[in-house]
């Protein structure tokens, strides 16, 4: 919101022929938000997408997150009294165990890049009843859509073996389906530029102290506190990350920057309480204005240079035929 402000302000005050839209994105956890609302019809009608990320560093963007299904399997049985009847009944919780056994096995015979992540959303009520409802919810990853297709094509089909090995019934749902990141490198070398450009945050002593504290309170082996403030300069060679994000989905179809802040002190692990708490601190705070200065100069550099925005489109278009 910081940067949209800034960014209309720039456009107003130079009579900029250009249109600034801030987009709120829910769900970005799940790979839900965004990809619902590119079905909705947002973000087709930008020339450039602009986003960033708070982390432990600052980097430009030249990061692909993996391609991702999210799907559940609800498995349907029988009840019976698991100590009086047990013949008279289908458990739905055997199924989705079978199905846990056959997905685990699978891990030895797909590639390096897949992942596959599942928790249970139902299991029964009572061990001393049979289960007739079990419900389990399943992530598939992969560096590419292909892998992630393939994966999912022998996970849906060790699900149905699961059901006829239960005597069960089983359904299926995908909930969401991301794509891998389209990473564009004339955005990266922009963003690289502007993060130069603007100002930077500095640290007091608070601020030390307030890192080395978290440090300390976190893994003290394994972090000394530091906050990292190097500006790394682009390679020009991708790389891959575990996670996922639906900024990816975005990128498939406009030119997208999506870079890295520093937030909180380096090697806080991820989706930890640590990340929360500078987030809340004079640390997140100065990150976030400093990303949306970044964010605010990159619109305005495609503004008011159409060479950049042709060089960022021209290389989208290469990539999109490829």
């Amino acid at each position: 919101v910081a940067a949209g402000v800034a960014l209309k302000e720039i456009i107003q005050k130079n009579g900029l022929d250009a249109t600034v839209i801030v987009y709120g994105c829910p769900a970005e956890e799940v790979l839900s938000g965004k990809v619902k609302m590119i079905e909705g019809g947002c973000f087709t009608e930008l020339d450039a997408a602009i986003c960033w990320h708070p982390y432990d560093r600052n980097l430009s963007g030249e990061t692909s997150y993996q391609a991702l299904d999210s799907m559940t399997f609800t498995f349907h049985g029988k009840t019976a009294h698991a100590a009086g009847d047990p013949e008279n009944g289908r458990s739905a919780l055997d199924a989705c165990e079978l199905m846990s056994v056959g997905a685990n096995y699978l891990r030895e015979h797909i590639s390096a890049d897949v992942k596959i992540h599942y928790s249970y959303l139902s299991a029964g009520e009572k061990p001393n009843i049979v289960a007739d409802f079990a419900k389990v919810w399943y992530f598939v990853r992969a560096k590419n859509r292909k892998n992630v297709d393939e994966t999912v094509a022998r996970v849906k089909d060790i699900a149905i073996g699961a059901a006829y090995m239960s005597g069960t019934q089983m359904e299926y749902e995908t909930l969401c389906s991301g794509a891998e990141t389209n990473v564009s490198m004339a955005m990266c070398r922009l963003v690289y530029d502007c993060m130069n450009k603007v100002e930077k945050p500095s640290y007091d002593e608070a601020d030390t102290a307030f890192a080395k504290a978290l440090a300390a309170s976190i893994n003290p082996e394994k972090m000394n506190g530091s906050i990292n403030t190097e500006i790394p300069v682009p390679t020009g060679v991708v790389s891959f990350v575990g996670g996922s994000t639906d900024v990816s989905d975005v990128s498939q179809i406009v030119p997208t920057a999506n870079f890295a802040v520093t937030c909180y002190p380096s090697g806080t692990p991820g989706h930890h309480w640590g990340i929360t708490a500078s987030s809340g601190s004079p640390i997140g705070h100065k990150g976030m204005l400093y990303a949306a200065r970044i964010m605010a100069l990159i619109g305005a550099e495609l503004a008011t240079d159409p060479s950049k925005l042709a060089e960022v489109k021209a290389e989208f278009a290469v990539k999109k035929k490829s």
